[in-house]
């Protein structure tokens, strides 16, 4: 028995010689700054990459839909309602295909993918749909499935619903402590 007990013992120290040596040679990749300039760049990546064959979006477009996506709440109440009347009408006279286009490339790769699809999902921006159900099946969250369930749209709410559904949500229907939830067209 104190044989097999030793075994073990000697096992499980060679264990924490090769464990210690693969700390300490991760350490010294750290130290030479390789690995932090390369975090740098993935993370820099990260904010600007785009499909190549995507088409560019006007920078005036962008700056307005993300500056106005940033005044929302998690829900869709306004942060700023004043500020938020004055950047949503301009959106609400974009084309309807030109907006589209822009959201279809920007929920792709901005950081405030979330906040455009409920800012489109505000300006009932039909053209935008399919996008806005691609980007809860592929990047959804239980906060964007509420949303949508709470947008009155039909095919919204059961995308939702069934996005709950599929990941173990139950669905409890109770007012929001976040302020009036977005709806599919409205202000």
């Amino acid at each position: 028995m104190d044989s097999v007990v030793l075994f073990f013992i000697v096992i499980l120290a060679a264990l924490g010689v090769v464990v210690g040596l693969l700390i300490r040679s991760e350490a010294r990749g750290l130290d030479d700054g390789r690995h932090l300039e390369e975090a740098r760049r993935r993370a820099a990546d990260f904010y600007t990459w785009k499909e190549s064959n995507e088409p560019d979006v006007d920078p005036e477009i962008e700056e307005l839909m993300v500056s106005t996506a940033e005044n929302l709440g998690i829900y869709g109440a306004w942060i700023r309602p004043q500020r938020g009347r004055e950047q949503f009408r301009p959106l609400q006279e974009l084309d309807d295909a030109v907006y589209a286009d822009a959201f279809r490339v920007l929920v792709k790769w901005h950081p405030e993918w979330y906040r455009l699809c409920i800012l489109t999902l505000k300006l009932g921006n039909e053209p935008a749909l399919g996008t806005l159900l691609s980007s809860l099946r592929t990047r959804g969250s239980s906060g964007l499935a509420m949303v949508y369930i709470n947008s009155e749209h039909p095919r919204l709410v059961e995308h939702g619903r069934r996005w709950l559904e599929r990941h173990n949500y139950r669905i409890y229907y109770d007012q929001t402590k976040y302020g009036v939830p977005a709806r599919w067209g409205g202000f």
